[in-house]
């Protein structure tokens, strides 16, 4: 049965109990809330989060935060990381994984303001390679909102956003992300695409640096769920 989080987490990798020793100094019996803590999320959203790393920075100094920006679950399922944010259905979530869910995530199709008066079918399109949506999703939002042309396809996001920036074309982005889409105007209303997840591995949950970037991930996701949910 997949096990729901809490933030009840003294362990860092189960593969690795010298390590835990090695790494982390004991003081009357406490473990001390100092060492690398290890976070992958998409690198929509760790754009997106630069202030609340920059907060996590600076109220736990001792911690090496280290952020894994990438789209594949498989870098938490692999032990690459600690915890994990991650946009998905929950048929996506592994087994073994300790979870929290939070809000929905939602999409919109974005795109500069001259775009949002045309007639669906007129729209090109941009699309990435390595697209934070499954493909099939992202065909299923483009055969919904009008067939456009294929104007850009790239291997790199950041390219991507740059391009509907510059007029290129339009694409799926996430809602209740001003970073990513400022200066676009939303062309569709938002839809759901899947939910928001932070996850971790089971034997974690005890270490008080992994705790503590749970609790703090946790506040951020309740505090940016709405938006994440739907709001532009």
């Amino acid at each position: 049965m997949r096990r729901n989080a809490t933030p009840n987490h003294t362990n860092h990798r189960s593969d690795s109990p010298l390590r835990l020793e090695v790494e982390t100094r004991v003081l009357g019996g406490e473990v001390s809330m100092e060492g690398p803590v290890r976070i992958t999320m998409p690198t929509y959203l760790a754009a997106e989060f630069v202030h609340e790393i920059r907060d996590f920075a600076r109220t736990y100094p001792a911690i090496e935060l280290e952020i894994i920006a990438s789209d594949e679950l498989n870098n938490i399922s692999k032990r690459e990381a600690d915890i994990a944010v991650r946009v998905a259905s929950k048929s996506k979530i592994p087994d073994h994984l300790v979870w929290r869910k939070f809000s929905k995530f939602s999409v919109a199709i974005f795109g500069v303001a001259a775009f949002k008066h045309l007639p669906p079918d007129d729209r090109p399109w941009v699309g990435s390679i390595n697209s934070f949506a499954e493909p099939s999703a992202i065909s299923g939002i483009r055969q919904r909102h009008g067939n456009g042309p294929w104007a850009l396809k790239t291997d790199n996001n950041f390219a991507l956003v740059e391009a509907v920036r510059a007029g290129i074309g339009v694409t799926p982005m996430a809602c209740g992300c001003p970073h990513l889409t400022r200066g676009l105007v939303a062309i569709t209303e938002p839809e759901d695409y899947g939910d928001i997840w932070v996850l971790t591995h089971p034997e974690l949950r005890r270490s008080p640096r992994i705790r503590a970037a749970l609790d703090f991930w946790y506040g951020v996701m309740e505090q940016r769920g709405p938006a994440f949910a739907g709001g532009l």
